[in-house]
């Protein structure tokens, strides 16, 4: 399946880039763990484009983690669900278990963020609401101005709908903890 792409011009000079450097499956693996790397756009000083970068959203776990206990705590009011649905509460209970160490990981590491290429913590994070743009009928419309400048010129980065769309097979990218990069796998 093809998707579409963000691009990401400077107005002052050539630069261009895709939002394409998110996509694809990245995962920290460490204890003998597998755990999804929340990440987002930004700029790297040492690769000097834009590139994908660690995101601690400490806050958004927090919400999940008391959803789920919520979830649990309703699942066990309830003897006919504890009767019928025991493989539930076993579900419930390992993503609670998962979320307490994606938070406990978060803690560790905020403010730490590091790029995704090259693992420089010299990053400028750029929120999505920077650059989002309308998706309709498969494709992006519309044109953003960003408020971020470009490092290289002083220049600003606007955010268009590029006029291509993509089909690519993407490699799962492996970290350790400390989000330096492993290697991939198929």
């Amino acid at each position: 399946m093809s998707v579409p792409c963000i691009e990401f011009v400077c107005n002052r000079c050539d630069f261009i880039a895709l939002d394409e450097v998110l996509s694809g499956p990245h995962s920290y693996r460490f204890d003998g763990r597998e755990i999804s790397i929340d990440r987002e756009l930004g700029w790297c000083m040492q690769c000097q484009t834009l590139v994908a970068i660690e995101r601690f959203h400490v806050n958004g776990k927090l919400e999940a983690l008391k959803q789920l206990r919520e979830d649990i705590s309703a699942h066990n009011a309830s003897w006919l669900r504890r009767l019928f649905r025991p493989q539930r509460l076993t579900d419930l209970c390992e993503r609670l278990s998962y979320l307490r160490v994606m938070l406990e990981f978060y803690e560790r590491r905020r403010g730490t963020e590091k790029c995704l290429r090259c693992s420089s913590i010299e990053v400028v994070p750029i929120a999505q609401k920077e650059y989002d743009l309308e998706l309709r009928r498969f494709r992006y419309h519309g044109i953003h101005t960003t408020s971020f400048r470009h490092p290289g010129c002083g220049g600003t980065i606007i955010a268009q709908p590029h006029p291509v769309r993509y089909h690519r097979i993407f490699s799962h990218r492996i970290y350790d903890h400390d989000g330096v990069f492993l290697g991939e796998e198929d």
